[in-house]
């Protein structure tokens, strides 16, 4: 079937301005039942709306749940009472969506009639599954015998389904944005590999949904990490990540690294960090939708100033600045492999755009340099912190108050990476 022209996307005058928004990935693209809801009226909103039952596709020998649970005056409503689209503050009053913390916030700005959400999402996907004799390691874009997954099925056909119940209410929910949170299940997977089954699956996933009508922009995110009790966060996936932003696209927006976002168990965010993650969401879709850039923070380029100072450049949209209020990491986040004899003695931001690391010895070879980016060892399996162990303090001075936790903040945050210095080479691109 032929890619509509642009100008099937003209919006008709006669439709009340909605949404469509997905996650798209593993537990954390709200896959994971997360216990606990904040307080806040923003939260109660009915308008934010998600479909009552999943399409139920088998995946590898497991089906997803066939029917939510919703409440409505704190009484269960019984199945025979749901209907087809329902309320997501109805759903599992108990716990907290990312979705519906965006779809709340975006409705609470007063420009939409509605907003439509639903979660692509499962716990332990790759992007493509592996082959016998790893068939439990199944995947979001494709299973291990080339089929197509039935997790991006599903995705499409909700999303069929929700464009018409939005139409049948008058709305327009062409414009679709998806959440990309995914990573932890190819933490070893090549760079190259996942960029490459990134694209196929994006390049599957718009053709399909400008077929229906609708225009899909992404999201994309750099996962956090596990706690200092597992592995830490050095991945290929996490590095993968950047070169995608990097090559960005039309359609595609790098939100962010969630490494600031808590954690309540050793990889999944808890109320206040899936919460926090929802308001950024919301915010980067309310200036995209305004016509406005998002720009988060990235590596651009190093330079070796001597044997041991490296010079480091961001792509920014505003100052750097070391955020004091953030927890603590040695070096602000900057660390060195353990393989690396050597240690960082000072970290400073010797202007707007502009890092330099500072060493404790000459590093006349190669040189590997991480920040947000680390492996955890036995000395940090015992740290109590409810955040990623590879995390770091360095943001823009974006700023934006949290409107469902007083007091917290959002921010542009540096994301993760490794920096590989080859031995003899003064200077040259950042590249993931």
């Amino acid at each position: 079937m032929p890619v509509p022209e642009p100008a099937a996307f003209l919006p008709d005058t006669d439709l009340k301005p909605a949404l469509l928004i997905f996650t798209y990935g593993q537990s954390n693209a709200d896959g994971f039942v997360t216990a606990g809801r904040p307080q806040s009226p923003l939260l109660e909103n009915p308008e934010v709306l998600t479909p009552s039952a999943s399409n139920a596709r088998e995946v590898s020998g497991q089906r997803k749940q066939a029917r939510q649970v919703f409440w409505q005056d704190g009484r269960r409503l019984r199945p025979e009472h749901l209907q087809r689209i329902m309320p997501t503050a109805w759903r599992a009053i108990g716990s907290t969506s990312i979705l519906h913390v965006a779809g709340s916030v975006l409705m609470a700005s007063g420009g939409y009639d509605g907003i439509y959400v639903q979660s692509a999402a499962k716990g332990g996907m790759r992007l493509v599954g592996l082959p016998p004799p790893h068939q439990y390691l199944t995947g979001i874009f494709r299973l291990a015998d080339g089929s197509v997954s039935p997790i991006l099925q599903d995705m499409l056909d909700d999303a069929a389904e929700l464009l018409a119940a939005a139409r049948a209410n008058g709305r327009d929910a062409s414009r679709c944005y998806i959440l990309f949170i995914h990573g932890e299940a190819d933490r070893a997977t090549p760079v190259d590999a996942y960029v490459e089954a990134f694209h196929q699956a994006k390049t599957m996933i718009d053709e399909s949904l400008i077929r229906l009508g609708c225009r899909p922009h992404w999201l994309v995110t750099q996962i956090a990490g596990t706690t200092g009790e597992f592995s830490g966060n050095d991945w290929h996936s996490r590095q993968a990540i950047l070169r995608i932003a990097q090559q960005g696209g039309a359609n595609l927006t790098f939100l962010g690294p969630l490494y600031p976002y808590s954690l309540q168990d050793s990889i999944h965010h808890g109320p206040e960090g899936k919460t926090l993650i929802g308001e950024l969401s919301a915010l980067a879709i309310s200036a995209l939708e305004a016509g406005q850039a998002w720009h988060a923070p990235r590596p651009l380029s190093w330079r070796r100033l001597d044997d041991r100072r490296i010079q480091i450049d961001v792509f920014a949209d505003g100052p750097l600045m070391t955020d004091h209020d953030a927890p603590a990491y040695p070096n602000f986040g900057f660390s060195l492999p353990a393989r690396i004899p050597n240690r960082i003695s000072d970290v400073a931001l010797t202007g707007p755009d502009r890092i330099v690391v500072e060493l404790e010895s000459p590093a006349r070879g190669g040189l590997v340099l991480d920040y947000a980016f680390r492996r955890s060892d036995p000395a940090s399996r015992g740290e109590p912190r409810p955040l990623p162990f590879g995390g770091g303090q360095i943001r823009t001075g974006f700023s934006s108050p949290s409107r469902i936790y007083p007091g917290k903040h959002l921010h542009h945050w540096l994301p993760g990476f490794r920096l590989a210095i080859p031995p003899g080479q003064a200077a040259g691109p950042f590249t993931p």
